[in-house]
């Protein structure tokens, strides 16, 4: 597999984990946060980082194991078994996950289908945008409530709940994004 083959599915595993290069080889596999780099791999040690493992990716830590022993497997390098590293690491059971998977997912597939329309409304009208959304779905979710309604035209208290929960991610990402204008 090449390198670019390897990023796309490591990003698929984790859109957070990227492939950090040196001289056009892989030099260590980081995971994104906010404001820092976060080692999970070495390539030229074939070393775990096991605490960034544990605390930054324990739902993939399987996924990515497998993805590098495939690596190294094609490219002659001694394949690294992380849960023979690792005997008894317990799999999170985090049971907000199916949550947030869900809510990447519909991000994602609301981006494809609307464009950046988010990013653009902040653009024009400013950070009040925010506020806006999310005061419109704060008031739809209180009349649900307050009326006893689980559902309203085609909105159910999940879709608002969903849509609260998506603003605020967007807005994250936004001003991330936007932290040095």
């Amino acid at each position: 597999m090449t390198i670019k083959e390897f990023g796309k599915k490591l990003y698929k595993i984790n859109h957070y984990l990227t492939i950090i290069m040196k001289e056009g080889k892989p030099l260590k596999i980081v995971y994104l946060s906010f404001h820092n780099n976060h080692d999970i791999y070495d390539f030229e040690t074939n070393k775990y980082n096991l605490a960034n493992c544990e605390k930054y990716i324990p739902d993939e830590m399987k996924d990515v194991a497998d993805l590098i022993d495939a690596h190294n497997y094609e490219n002659n390098n001694q394949p690294i078994n992380l849960r023979e590293c690792t005997p008894g690491l317990p799999k999170s059971d985090n049971p907000f996950k199916k949550y947030t998977d869900h809510l990447a997912e519909t991000l994602q597939a609301k981006n494809a289908a609307y464009g950046d329309s988010f990013d653009q409304s902040v653009d024009d009208y400013g950070l009040k945008v925010i506020g806006i959304r999310l005061s419109d779905k704060y008031n739809r979710i209180k009349h649900l409530v307050n009326n006893s309604e689980l559902k309203e035209n085609d909105e159910s208290l999940e879709d608002t709940l969903l849509d609260m929960a998506g603003y605020s991610i967007l807005a994250l990402k936004y001003l991330e994004e936007h932290r040095d204008d």
